[in-house]
């Protein structure tokens, strides 16, 4: 059987995390979601013209112009969508250092039921 893909194995690799940190790795993915998409929010507002973007990212210059006339924060989320794959990366990465972070300050054990957490010595 072959190998899958690295989109598959990405997504086998988060649904292992969210078994292993749950609530922590959602809040990670939706907070990084929310940067984002505010990022290219702000970046639009500031001057960048989403067209050009799309066009060098390799999207037909007419199709990108047609695009780059949405609404600010629709290209926002478009653009959001297109860095997914970094995104879930950067996520995989940072997850168990903001577990353990979260772990310091509250004291609990994240992504843990109460029931589930071991005993503390």
């Amino acid at each position: 059987m072959a190998e899958p893909g690295w989109w598959p194995r990405l997504k086998a690799r988060w649904k292992d995390m969210m078994a292993e940190y749950g609530t922590v790795a959602l809040v990670t993915w939706f907070t990084l979601f929310g940067l984002t998409v505010f990022g290219f929010g702000m970046a639009i507002e500031a001057g960048m013209e989403p067209g050009e973007v799309l066009a060098k990212v390799g999207m037909d210059p007419a199709r990108a112009a047609t695009v780059g006339s949405a609404g600010k924060w629709g290209i926002a989320y478009g653009l959001t969508q297109l860095t997914k794959p970094v995104r879930l990366v950067i996520v995989l990465a940072i997850t168990p250092i903001v577990a353990r972070l979260w772990h310091r300050i509250t004291g609990k054990r994240a992504g843990l039921p109460a029931g589930d957490a071991p005993e503390q010595p």
